[in-house]
């Protein structure tokens, strides 16, 4: 990842809400990947989802388990992965479980982008 974008300067307007959660997918991508994989919910489903709502903020139930639960156990799994990836991006390595949602959507995003289908 060379230079980094700093949550300061995502903050401050000097870059966009994937360049900074896109720092955290590019480096859990097999991370993110698992979870999509498991989560029942396919590639087609997902970009229908976001052609509803671009923020991925209509995901409600993966496998009959609450998106967010699902999200949370997740993001307490790797959560020492993205404490050092925070840390070396931002010095500290507090994060919160909405740093693990922006980073599993970012990674939706980021793939429905690449194939054309983005926003």
């Amino acid at each position: 990842m060379g230079a980094y974008l700093t949550r300061k300067e995502y903050m401050d307007g000097k870059g966009s809400f994937n360049d900074y959660y896109g720092q955290f997918a590019d480096t859990m991508r097999r991370q993110c990947a698992e979870f999509w994989a498991s989560s029942g919910l396919t590639w087609d489903k997902l970009r229908a989802l976001r052609v509803a709502d671009k923020h991925l903020n209509n995901l409600g139930y993966i496998h009959g388990v609450r998106w967010l639960d699902a999200m949370d156990r997740w993001v307490k799994a790797h959560s020492s992965t993205i404490a050092r990836i925070r840390k070396s991006i931002d010095g500290t390595a507090m994060y919160s479980l909405s740093d693990g949602a922006c980073i599993l959507k970012t990674y939706v995003y980021k793939v429905l982008d690449d194939e054309g289908e983005g926003n």
